[in-house]
C-alpha cells in the first residue's frame, strides 16, 4: 500500500444530523463545531434514503457551512444504497466532503470497495481525491478483523468503535467483555497510528 500523509482533523465536538431532516441540516450548517456528520444510515428510513441523499447534496451546495469539516455516513456496503450514495455525493459535492463514514465494516473489502470507487470518480473530479474514509467497527466479525481493516486503505483516517451494535453482536453485556473490545480496538489504532496517522474515536 502506498504511504501518504493524512490530514489531521479535529474531532473534539461533532454533531450528527439525520439527512432526512431538511430543518436539522440547515441548523447544522450554522454551527461552528469541529465536524458535522450527515447521516444516511440508521437515522433514515428505507423509503427516505434517496430523498435524504438529495437533501445532503442540496445542503452542501447551497448552504454556508461553519463547521471545520463535514462528513457523510453512507449506507453499508452490503446494502442497495451504498453504491449510489458514493457516486452521487462524490460527483456532486466532493469539495465539501471531508470523509465518508462507512458503517458495519466487517472485512478489509468493505473499505477497499469504497476507496476504489472514490478513486475512479476522482479521475474526472480531482477534488474527490481529497476525501478520506472512516470505518465503523460494529460487529464481532469486524472486531476480529480490525488489524487487517486498519491496514486496508490508504484513505482510512479513523476507526470508530460502535459500542451499541457491537454489544448486540456479542450478545454479552459484561463490563469486562466490553473493556476487552475497547482494548483490542485501541491497541490496533495505536499500533498503526505511527505509520498511517489512524485516529480512534467512539
Amino acid at each position: 500500500m502506498t504511504s501518504i500523509t493524512k490530514k489531521i482533523r479535529p474531532r473534539r465536538c461533532q454533531l450528527s444530523v439525520p439527512a432526512s431532516s431538511k430543518k436539522m441540516i440547515e441548523k447544522a450548517a450554522s454551527m461552528k463545531v469541529d465536524g458535522v456528520i450527515l447521516d444516511l444510515e440508521d437515522s433514515v428510513a428505507p423509503d427516505q434514503k434517496e430523498s435524504a441523499r438529495h437533501q445532503i447534496i442540496d445542503g452542501l451546495t447551497q448552504l454556508d457551512w461553519k463547521a471545520s469539516s463535514i462528513s457523510v455516513r453512507i449506507n453499508a456496503t452490503n446494502t442497495e444504497w451504498c453504491h449510489q450514495d458514493i457516486i452521487e455525493l462524490v460527483s456532486s459535492c466532493s469539495e465539501k466532503i471531508a470523509t465518508l463514514i462507512v458503517p458495519m465494516v466487517n472485512t478489509p473489502n468493505d473499505l477497499i470497495f469504497v476507496e476504489t470507487l472514490i478513486k475512479q470518480l476522482a479521475i474526472k473530479n480531482s477534488s474527490a481525491a481529497e476525501i478520506g474514509i472512516e470505518g465503523l467497527i460494529e460487529t464481532v466479525e469486524g472486531l476480529s478483523n480490525v488489524d487487517k481493516i486498519a491496514q486496508s486503505s490508504e484513505k482510512l483516517e479513523a476507526l470508530v468503535l460502535g459500542m451499541g451494535d457491537e454489544v448486540k453482536s456479542l450478545a454479552v453485556f459484561k463490563d469486562r467483555t466490553l473493556l476487552c473490545c475497547r482494548q483490542i480496538w485501541a491497541a490496533t489504532c495505536k499500533t498503526f497510528a505511527s505509520t498511517s496517522g489512524l485516529w480512534m474515536t467512539t
